[in-house]
C-alpha cells in the first residue's frame, strides 16, 4: 500500500509542474495580449513629428500671447474632455496654465494630418 501511494505521488509531482508551467505560459500569453492592446490604443497611428516640425518652422516658438496681432483665435479639439478648444491671447491672460502655450503647438492641434499624406 505504501509503494502505490508512493507511485501515485510520483505521478502526480509530474502533473503539477505541467499545470504549473501551462498556468505560467497563459499568464504570460494575457500579459502580451494586453499590453499589445494597450499599446494600440494608446498610441498614434500617425507620426506627428512631421507637422511639428513644419509648424515650427513656419511660425515659430511664440507663445499665443506673445503674438504680433492683435487678437489671434486658433480652433482646436481636446481629445481628453471631447471639447473644442480655443487659443487666443483673450484665454491666455484669464487661464494661463491651459492656454498659454505655443502657438505652432495650438496650431498643430488644429489640423487633421497634412504632413503625413504627399500633397
Amino acid at each position: 500500500m505504501l509503494i502505490a501511494r508512493e507511485a501515485r505521488y510520483r505521478s502526480r509531482v509530474n502533473l503539477r509542474y505541467v499545470v504549473m508551467l501551462f498556468f505560467i505560459i497563459l499568464g504570460w500569453v494575457k500579459c502580451l495580449i494586453f499590453t499589445s492592446t494597450y499599446t494600440f490604443m494608446t498610441n498614434s497611428l500617425y507620426d506627428r513629428s512631421a507637422i511639428e516640425n513644419l509648424m515650427k518652422d513656419m511660425i515659430g516658438s511664440k507663445n499665443v500671447d506673445e503674438t504680433l496681432a492683435d487678437e489671434l483665435l486658433v480652433v482646436a479639439f481636446d481629445y481628453n474632455s471631447q471639447k473644442p478648444r480655443f487659443f487666443s491671447k483673450y484665454f491666455a491672460k484669464q487661464d494661463p496654465g491651459i492656454y498659454k502655450i505655443k502657438t505652432s503647438i495650438a496650431t498643430g492641434g488644429s489640423s487633421a494630418a497634412p504632413g503625413f499624406f504627399q500633397p
